[in-house]
This record gives structure tokens, sequence and C-alpha cells, in this order.
């Protein structure tokens, strides 16, 4: 994707912000792209208000929510300039790992989940995904991380990842050492997905071996 044309960057769990101010700046070409997202916990919001604003992001510039997008119907935001919900070019989330999905909140018509299938309630973390990928526009691009174990899951996980790969969506599968996350030695995997892919084949790439140690920084 041209960094030019990026106008909206969403995080569908933005933590403290670091991650989408990374991304910003790369980004950053002729047009500066606006930053969107969600955090279910208040402290870790009204922490990335301040990471924006120290970084010089100002209010007009980031629309971050505070909001349980799992279990609720996420927001639309205010500079989205073309119909219906579709208001990012591009998508970058840590997805979290393990957190629950409440059935019984979320109707069965939920547009989230339209065409793929709803997530079971004990991994939720395509539920992100989904959300994620419904908010880009039709050239939109989405790079996050999930753990393995949501790549071999049965049932619905299975149905959902079949119907992204027969619509297009997946472009790549780069499998990560385990260490590299805070709080957890365990391995991710990033997916690359694009909204409108034009080939069901998939890069499958092992970088396990690939990442070096310096100290104990990681």
């Amino acid at each position: 994707m041209d960094r030019d044309i990026v106008n909206g960057l969403l995080d569908v769990s933005h933590g403290t912000g670091t991650l989408s101010l990374i991304v910003r700046d790369r980004l950053s070409g002729s047009r500066v792209p606006r930053v969107a997202g969600y955090e279910k916990s208040s402290a870790l919001s009204m922490l990335a208000h301040a990471n924006m604003l120290l970084h010089g992001v100002y209010h007009g510039a980031h629309e971050l929510h505070c909001r349980d997008v799992l279990n609720t119907t996420a927001v639309r935001h205010t500079f989205c300039d073309t119909p219906g919900d579709r208001d990012c070019d591009a998508m970058v989330s840590v997805i979290p790992f393990g957190q629950r999905l409440n059935r019984e909140k979320i109707q069965a018509d939920d547009p989230r989940f339209d065409g793929y299938a709803m997530p079971p309630a004990s991994a939720a973390d395509f539920a992100y995904l989904l959300l994620g990928l419904r908010r880009l526009r039709t050239n939109g691009v989405m790079v996050c991380t999930l753990f393995p174990g949501n790549l071999t899951l049965s049932g619905a996980c299975r149905e959902i990842r079949r119907n992204l790969c027969s619509r297009n969506r997946v472009e790549a599968v780069i499998s990560l050492p385990g260490g590299l996350f805070a709080r957890t030695g365990a391995a991710a995997d990033i997916l690359i997905l694009r909204k409108s892919g034009t080939t069901k084949d998939v890069l499958m790439v092992d970088a396990r071996d690939a990442c070096v140690y310096q100290g104990s920084a990681r």
C-alpha cells in the first residue's frame, strides 16, 4: 500500500497507543494518517490519550474510544468520509490472547461475523480480527498478531480460517519465536490480510530462527 493514501489507521486493542504511533510515523507521507482505536481498560485508554498528546498527535488527529468492542457494537469514527462504517485504510494490532466472547450479548446477525462464523466464547481472538477487517476500506490492509493456537483450533475457528482464505483475505502468515512479547513467553504469528485480495495463495514464512536476542532485551 502506498503510504500517501493511508488516511485512517485503526488498532482494535490499542493499549497505550505505542504501536499506532510507531506505524503512524512510518506511514507519514504527504497525508499524515489519523489514528483510531478501542481499548477496554480505562486506565490504558487514559495513558493512550496522554501518549498521543506527548507525541504531538492532538485531538482531531486521533479518536480513541474506551469500549469493550468484543461484546458491543463498535462506534463509527467521526473522520469517516465514506458511506457505511468502513473508515480505515490500515489496521495494526497486537490482538489480546485468551479473552472471552460473551455470546449472550452478541446478536446472531452481528455484521462482524457475516460470511465467516461467530468465534467460540473461549477464543475471542478472531472477533478482534474480524472487527478490524470489517472496518477496512476496499483496498485496506491489516497486520495483526495471533497466537498459533488460533491457526489450529477446530470448529468455528476452522470455519473462519476457511472463509478468510476462500475470500482471498489472507496474504501471509509469519511465525515468530517465543519471548518477544511482554508478560508471556508464548510464540505468535503475524497475519497480513487484504480486504480485496486477488489470490488464494498464502505466503508462509518461518521466522522462528531469524530473531537474535541481545542480552535481556527482546
